[in-house]
């Protein structure tokens, strides 16, 4: 007997800032997030790299986490330049070693950023 197929379908996200959240998430990956309404509130949908992605009212999913259970790895083809982006949508650079960087987006969650730096730094 074969294994089911199992693929990822959608990641949600429940956000405190979600307008700061949506900014953040359409200028730094592109995610085309659009307003939908359920539950008596306002979701946002779109996309993360071919993934449904969703953003919440954490006042409707309720979670209650001093910070996130998951993490976001890109990697991109000059990590300079998207660190730059990223400051201007709202996040804030945590860390950053020769390859790789730790962004905080607009609720503190970390999202990792590995590729080359343009700086040569």
């Amino acid at each position: 007997m074969r294994d089911p197929e199992l693929r990822l379908v959608e990641v949600s996200l429940a956000a405190d800032d979600v307008d700061a959240m949506v900014r953040f998430y359409d200028e730094l990956f592109g995610a085309g997030l659009e307003p939908y309404e359920a539950f008596g509130t306002t979701f946002y949908r779109g996309t993360l790299d071919s993934v449904r992605f969703v953003l919440a009212p954490n006042a409707l999913a309720g979670v209650d986490a001093a910070q996130n259970r998951h993490q976001f790895v890109y990697a991109t083809s000059d990590l300079d330049a998207l660190l730059a982006r990223a400051e201007r949508a709202g996040g804030v650079v945590r860390d950053r070693a020769a390859n790789v960087a730790t962004v905080l987006d607009p609720d503190g969650n970390t999202v990792v950023l590995q590729g080359t730096r343009s700086s040569g730094a």
